[in-house]
């Protein structure tokens, strides 16, 4: 993904100790693996769920650059240039 000092992508292992607490409040695991969430103005402090687009894992669908850009262009209300990766 470019640089975007609007975006900051996040990874939280829920195993680790000092993340468990994150991960109940934020429902890490319901529905499946991984659990993406995104945080913006309308969501505040809690967050919201990634909504699958296609019928393939969240995993592999979030593995093609396009859907990500696509997402956070959706909940972010930014334009991504993949050309600039």
């Amino acid at each position: 993904m470019p640089d975007n000092n609007k975006v900051v992508m996040a990874e939280v292992n829920c195993r680790e100790p000092g993340s468990r607490e994150l991960s109940k409040i934020h429902q890490a695991g319901a529905g499946g693996w991984p659990t993406l969430k995104f945080f913006n103005k309308e969501t505040g402090a809690q967050g919201a769920n990634y909504v699958q687009k296609t019928k393939q894992k969240v995993c592999d669908e979030m593995k093609v650059p396009s859907m990500v850009a696509s997402w956070i262009e959706e909940v972010g209300g930014l334009t991504v240039d993949l050309s600039a990766s």
